[in-house]
């Protein structure tokens, strides 16, 4: 909307002056969650030109992690992909950890390298991240499963962004069920008893929230169920049943 305002943000993101590039990183992440800009940011090759060099920058302290741990979730939030603009997995991989980190500072109401976050604006690049592959072991192993039964578990209508958090955890959830090691961990955090309250819309959820939680609910236990029966002494460890893990 304002001509120059992007270009202004690219110079100062792979600029020399840390307080600049901490800002205009963060002002991009925030611009990024905005569907009528994302097209605008793609035109400046802002991924290419702006936030790929900064995942490639080198430094250490909780003000660096977070202007990398900004940059990667602005191009979560524009592409879904991440890895790609990182030199090794190694990097890759602590982006994406600080990520699930700052979730935890955001879900405590705690600030974290002098920046509160809230759920929302960490829950939409975590949600995109887990609907490729390739990120869903790396946010498994970081603890992301127990971070979103707790939110679900704490959920309360308070913001105009709640519904909208919550759909985003139950997204980012049934993205991370496709895997019986990865639903057994859902179970031991007490996602299903999260996922009872929201489909009872007992807090007041939204009806598409009660779909969600409804049908991953339902996918927990009929696994669960199935391993057992598979286990069942009448029908032997060769069954069918037995075999689905």
């Amino acid at each position: 909307r304002y001509r120059g305002l992007v270009p202004a943000l690219k110079k100062l993101a792979v600029g020399p002056v840390m307080g600049a590039k901490n800002v205009a990183v963060g002002a991009i992440n925030c611009l990024s969650r905005c569907p009528a800009a994302k097209d605008i940011l793609m035109s400046y090759r802002i991924v290419e030109e702006a936030l790929t060099p900064v995942l490639r920058e080198t430094g250490s302290g909780d003000k660096h992690e977070a202007r990398l741990a900004r940059a990667a979730m602005a191009v979560a939030n524009l592409t879904c992909r991440t890895k790609c603009c990182f030199t090794n997995d190694a990097d890759h991989f602590q982006a994406v950890a600080t990520a699930v980190k700052i979730l935890g500072y955001a879900l405590d109401g705690k600030s974290w390298a002098g920046i509160f976050f809230a759920p929302y604006s960490v829950l939409y690049p975590l949600r995109n991240l887990s609907s490729q592959e390739e990120n869903c072991e790396y946010l498994v192993d970081c603890g992301l499963i127990e971070l979103l039964a707790r939110f679900m578990l704490e959920w309360k209508k308070v913001g105009h962004h709640a519904e909208r958090t919550l759909v985003l955890a139950l997204e980012t959830a049934v993205s991370l069920s496709s895997c019986f090691e990865w639903q057994q961990r859902m179970r031991e955090a007490t996602m299903v008893n999260a996922l009872k309250m929201i489909r009872s819309r007992v807090r007041g959820e939204a009806q598409e929230c009660a779909e969600l939680a409804s049908a991953l609910h339902d996918t927990l236990l009929e696994q669960h169920t199935a391993i057992f029966m598979g286990q069942h002494m009448r029908l032997g460890e060769d069954s069918r049943l037995h075999s689905r893990h």
